[in-house]
């Protein structure tokens, strides 16, 4: 009897780790997500109104913090979907770079949604068990 309570005390131990870890992921992935949609929204408002030298530190920020979290994020994603971000990201600094209002707003909507779909993705759900 002691071992049976040895291997479900183990194994409760196993699968609480298992869980915490998964909200500790989801939570950290959710507060990068945020981070980057905030000032990409920033961006794009800055954009908008012309001021691209705003536009272009926003961007600077976005891209430094982006290289914080990749590799967080390289951990637990497809690489696929991080060199998507990565690819929308340089575009969206060329578009940036060169003041091209329509292609910097559209190219910085799909990178904010690449962004959030990550996070959505990884979400302990009932949609993304099944």
């Amino acid at each position: 009897m002691k071992h049976f309570a040895k291997v479900i005390l183990i194994i409760s131990i196993l699968t609480l780790a298992i869980v915490f870890s998964g909200i500790f992921t989801n939570h950290a992935l959710r507060k990068n997500s945020k981070i980057l949609e905030e000032h990409i929204t920033r961006m794009e408002a800055y954009a908008s109104d012309n001021n691209w030298v705003k536009a272009e530190e926003e961007l600077e920020f976005i891209n430094q913090y982006w290289n914080k979290v990749q590799k967080n994020w390289a951990m637990l994603q497809s690489h696929f979907e991080i060199d998507y971000i990565e690819s929308a990201l340089t575009r969206t600094t060329e578009y940036v770079k060169s003041r091209e209002l329509t292609l910097t707003l559209a190219e910085s909507a799909l990178l904010k949604q690449s962004i959030q779909h990550i996070p959505r993705k990884m979400a302990f759900t009932l949609e993304n068990i099944l």
